[in-house]
């Protein structure tokens, strides 16, 4: 039987074997903390530790939100079986409570309020993907005393938050990476092909198109950043609504402009094979293309078929083929659910645990307590790689030794990795359509 989290708002405790006799203390009122802000009744005075997620399960970011829910669930259930975690010298079982957004912020805000005030959660994931609702519901953590943070939400306007009003912020974390990492990767790859002639870009141009959202537009940035301190002009920039299929007014902007090079940003994979089909029916196949996200879902592939070949990708954070560890989770996640992974699961599993190790490392939830455990200088080995926050913004390390975010290029149906190129598995190949 899989246990995927499918529903779109789901409590669930611990596995049944595990529930009896297993209880919460809820505190019927809120209270007013010394520096003004709510704090509300936590369940870790009985059993339980209760740990709240805010995500998409419906909707356009369905998919992802839902195999975030998954990984989280694997974590807690894996702990659950063991005894629990140790808090306050006292073994507790934890309990994780979902609610869909549907990718609404005004949602994000209301599931937000929701498990702190009624649900007494610990511990508060409060957007597991999208990164404009991650933003809003920033503001949360201005009302109550209560450790969060977000899961995969990539704009660098959450961690400027923090690094802004840092005492509002101070028990605030982002699981992410900031949006300069996807700038690096994304122009790096193409500017060392550039340089070793693997890819032509005679005019020095770049057409650059994505979503609407934080997202898209923060991660385009750090992209044009980079590539225009290389001295290319952007001569295409173009933004659709999220979720768009029909991009052919955009395609055909890029085209009249006759960009050497495509950038473009999605978090939605049936945009992204519009996207590609779209680019091929006006002939534009052949330009080099480097996409973020939409190519890292398994979904994407299946529909667009041999057409997505050549497109090159990043983040290449799963590779099953030639990753040990990417395969010694996927027997787990096999095991678990029979699912095939993507990072999604990783990221919420590995986060999860993050989570309840530094409870345990505290042996408390205060919010202080757990911050200084998830500021540790020694970090947190996982699945995703080594996190350690920055303790200035509350963002986690890129790079080598930490969480390493690679380029990959879909060859044959299958995706290779082409950067770094110290370690990459497969050579560039220039699109031949």
């Amino acid at each position: 039987m899989k246990k995927k989290i499918l529903s779109a708002v789901l409590t669930v405790a611990m596995v049944a074997s595990l529930m009896a006799g297993c209880g919460s203390s809820k505190a019927d009122t809120s209270t007013q903390t010394t520096d003004g802000s709510e704090s509300t009744g936590s369940s870790a005075s009985g059993d339980t530790i209760k740990i709240g997620v805010s995500g998409p399960t419906t909707g356009s970011s369905a998919e992802a939100g839902t195999h975030v829910n998954t990984g989280i669930q694997m974590a807690v259930d894996e702990v659950n079986a063991d005894g629990g975690i140790t808090i306050d010298g006292k073994k507790k079982q934890v309990e994780v409570v979902y609610y869909d957004t549907g990718s609404d912020a005004q949602t994000g805000l209301s599931n937000c309020e929701k498990l702190i005030t009624s649900d007494k959660v610990d511990f508060l994931f409060c957007e597991s993907f999208n990164s404009a609702v991650g933003v809003a519901t920033m503001e949360i953590a201005k009302k109550y005393d209560i450790p969060m943070a977000t899961l995969e939400p990539v704009s660098s306007a959450i961690s400027d938050k923090i690094v802004e009003d840092p005492e509002s912020y101070k028990h605030f974390f982002k699981f992410g990476w900031d949006s300069n990492v996807y700038g690096d990767v994304c122009a790096d790859t193409v500017l060392d092909l550039i340089d070793k002639g693997s890819i032509k870009a005679p005019n020095k141009t770049i057409a650059i198109c994505g979503d609407e959202t934080d997202y898209g537009r923060s991660n385009l940035a750090a992209v044009v950043e980079k590539m225009e301190a290389e001295g290319y002009t952007v001569v295409s920039e173009n933004y659709w609504e999220f979720g768009a299929t029909d991009l052919y007014s955009i395609i055909s902007d890029i085209k009249t402009k006759n960009a050497d090079i495509i950038f473009s940003c999605s978090t939605t994979p049936a945009t992204g094979v519009a996207l590609i089909k779209q680019l091929a029916e006006n002939g534009l196949s052949d330009v080099p293309h480097m996409a973020i996200y939409f190519p890292s879902q398994p979904e994407f592939v299946e529909q667009i078929g041999s057409q997505a070949d050549g497109l090159m990708w990043a983040p290449l954070l799963v590779d099953v083929e030639h990753d040990k560890t990417s395969k010694e989770f996927q027997d787990k996640l096999t095991e678990y659910c029979g699912e095939s992974v993507t990072f999604d699961y990783i990221d919420g599993y590995s986060d999860m645990l993050v989570v309840l190790k530094a409870m345990e490392a505290a042996g408390s939830v205060d919010g202080d307590a757990l911050s200084e455990a998830l500021l540790s200088e020694d970090g947190y080995d996982t699945y995703k790689g080594h996190i350690q926050f920055n303790p200035e913004n509350h963002t986690i390390y890129c790079g080598e030794g930490y969480v390493e975010v690679k380029a990959a290029q879909i060859q044959d149906g299958a995706s290779y990795q082409i950067y770094p190129i110290e370690s990459a598995l497969a050579e560039y190949k220039p699109t031949q359509k």
